[in-house]
């Protein structure tokens, strides 16, 4: 951080929020394993694991780890990514998290339900860093999501892309 702010650069810290491992069983055996500790947390999906951001256990874990860096790291900036639900990850993953959501009167769907949960998370951290020091940069990385039908792409003149974009 000292040598970015000598060279007259800001220094922004870069955080994945909810992945835990990019394949499944990485941290087995190691020190705070989020498994052996909290197996509730993870979500597991097509060999790579999340933390359920549907729990709020979840959130408050990820705002003080926040927190930390935010105290003692003199960054400029905090920096989301995969900040999200693994694509593809079943809704059957977290149903009894949603089915208890209803049972307390949501209203929400669950894609809904779900893209709350991540709302939440994202204006806890919002709302610490404001609190801790608001002159830190706060920003989100949008997931990159490629054009390919010509439908949504001639609204810009561009070409669709092939389908494994997406």
């Amino acid at each position: 951080v000292s040598e970015c702010h000598n060279r007259g650069m800001e220094c922004h810290a870069w955080i994945n929020p909810y992945r835990f491992e990019s394949v499944s069983n990485k941290y087995d055996g190691t020190p705070q394993n989020y498994r052996e500790e909290h197996p509730d947390w993870v979500m597991d999906y097509n060999n790579a694991a999340i933390l359920n951001p549907g729990k709020q256990e979840v959130i408050d874990r990820i705002v003080e780890v926040i927190r930390e860096v935010v105290r003692n790291y003199d960054v400029d900036g905090i920096l989301f990514d995969d900040y999200f639900y693994l694509g593809g990850t079943p809704m059957s993953a977290d149903a009894d998290l949603y089915a208890a959501y209803k049972d307390n009167g949501g209203k929400l769907s669950q894609a809904d339900w779900r893209r709350d949960n991540v709302n939440r998370m994202v204006k806890s951290v919002y709302n610490m860093i404001q609190t801790e020091k608001p002159w830190v940069r706060f920003g989100i990385s949008p997931a990159g999501i490629a054009g390919t039908t010509v439908g949504q792409t001639s609204k810009y003149g561009l070409t669709p892309c092939p389908t494994g974009s997406d």
